[in-house]
């Protein structure tokens, strides 16, 4: 039965059994699911060699019963790539993890919370593509909707693409994040429309894996976090990172780069973005991270703990409209090295009513304090480059923002400053025909992605979605150089 409602768990399983006992090391089996169809599953394993069709009109749904995923946390997945070569998935179909069958509304009858499975009821929540201990695995042009924890975890593998994929899970789920990396090497990810309620794109080391050798490109992410996080669990190092040719609307946070284990980071670039942010809630100070389009921080995560290096880090050509402004802020042994910040354009914009203001971390304690927003922040940063650098205040303006461009006292050193240029529009409003400042690249060659300021966004464009994605996997996946972005 392919109702929805039977589970077909043996069924797919048998199938992909029988197709990797055919296929040999020459050759890829496919298991196709029928037109049309809508296949209700519990965890199924790929095998490799075989990879999964699911064609255009078909459903794989997630089963929401805890009895249909595995025992350990590293089963609990709908579709399982674990030591696994030369698999994957494929197809225009859809695999739903009906988030909604997984919560229920709070008592208070507002919002929503978790089916309790376990204490706590979040580490009980299957994702939807598990990537384990893989190499050579794809997923391309599948639509993957309403995953309650994730809808893509890839762990200590190699040479993974995600081409085409669209994700989009409830704006009011908190776990409901797009892709998670941790600890993958020659990843490539490109054309992929991400729209979650927790973090589009997270990369990270849990373990003691290192991660590098990274391109993301042509995409557009959107989440009520962060629609790039870099960090937070860093127990190895991350390097060689590269994000390019990307629209990210409507976030909390646009890029949040965080520092807070003993892994390093190195080798980081972000080109061609652009970017607009906005506050969903007050900033308060029970909040860990600043809330705006752009964050660097390092600190330990408790006090006294060992945190590693952060180096060469670039931000280049991106396109800015926001609530709040740049922060780049390391701490006392702890400073960023080697920062650029070139061709920047900030427009600081009040796109809501909540109330705002720059988290700042305090080392002893790590609680957060709200001080003013300048535009760019810098604390604890040593070889820094600002180059084309242009940031215009709206108005009507924040009470919260600042100066242009503000240095925490005798904690920056070498700073190279050319180009930096702000306009008040509260106090000094531009008149018709006048020519507002602009930094960068013709418009033809920056990164074209209409007008996204404030609540009514305009959507991305459509050569920017999935209907153009890219299906060629880049020769340094298979050859083992890294990726690079060309300066200018």
């Amino acid at each position: 039965m392919t109702d929805g409602q039977t589970y077909n768990t043996l069924a797919i399983q048998k199938a992909i059994d029988s197709c990797a006992k055919q296929a040999s090391q020459d050759s890829v089996g496919i298991v196709v699911f029928e037109d049309g169809r809508q296949y209700l599953s519990g965890t199924i394993k790929l095998a490799s060699r075989v990879r999964l069709r699911i064609p255009k009109g078909t459903t794989l749904l997630a089963g929401d019963q805890r009895k249909a995923y595995g025992a350990e946390e590293s089963t609990w997945y709908l579709v399982l790539a674990d030591g696994c070569t030369s698999c994957g998935i494929e197809g225009e179909g859809t695999i739903d993890g009906q988030a909604d069958k997984w919560v229920v509304k709070s008592s208070s009858g507002g919002g929503k919370t978790l089916r309790s499975f376990c204490p706590p009821p979040q580490e009980c929540l299957p994702r939807l593509i598990g990537i384990r201990n893989s190499m050579q695995v794809s997923i391309d042009g599948v639509r993957i909707v309403n995953a309650v924890h994730g809808a893509v975890h890839v762990v200590n593998s190699d040479a993974v693409a995600i081409m085409g994929v669209s994700v989009s899970s409830p704006m009011d789920l908190e776990h409901s994040g797009g892709l998670l990396v941790d600890g993958a090497k020659r990843m490539y990810i490109a054309s992929v429309e991400i729209e979650t309620g927790g973090d589009a794109l997270h990369v990270q080391t849990l373990s003691d894996t290192v991660c590098e050798s990274m391109l993301v490109e042509n995409s557009v992410l959107q989440s009520r976090n962060s629609a790039i996080r870099v960090g937070d669990a860093n127990k190895a190092l991350i390097e060689t990172l590269v994000f390019r040719n990307l629209v990210i609307h409507e976030s909390r946070s646009g890029v949040a780069v965080q520092l807070r284990d003993g892994g390093g980071m190195r080798d980081l670039q972000f080109v061609n973005i652009t970017l607009a942010t906005r506050l969903f809630t007050d900033v308060s100070e029970q909040a860990t991270e600043p809330a705006g389009p752009v964050s660097v921080t390092v600190y330990p995560r408790m006090a006294g703990a060992p945190v590693g290096a952060l180096s060469n880090i670039t931000f280049r050509n991106l396109s800015i409209s926001a609530e709040a402004g740049l922060v780049v802020a390391g701490v006392h042994k702890s400073s960023i090295d080697a920062l650029v910040l070139d061709t920047i354009r900030l427009d600081l914009e009040q796109s809501t009513d909540f109330r705002g203001g720059r988290i700042q971390p305090a080392q002893e304690d790590q609680r957060a304090s709200i001080e003013v927003v300048p535009a760019v922040y810098l604390a604890h940063v040593n070889h820094a480059t600002l180059q084309q650098v242009t940031v215009v205040f709206g108005d009507p303006a924040r009470p919260e923002w600042g100066s242009s461009l503000e240095l925490a006292p005798r904690t920056v050193h070498s700073l190279a400053v050319q180009g930096l240029m702000a306009h008040d529009e509260s106090a000094h409003p531009y008149q018709a025909g006048e020519s507002r400042p602009v930094t960068g690249p013709p418009n033809e060659q920056r990164l074209a992605a209409g007008d996204l300021r404030g609540r009514e966004a305009e959507p991305p464009p459509l050569d920017m979605r999935r209907k153009q994605h890219i299906t060629t996997i880049p020769t340094w996946m298979l050859y083992g150089a890294t990726p690079r972005v060309p300066k200018g």
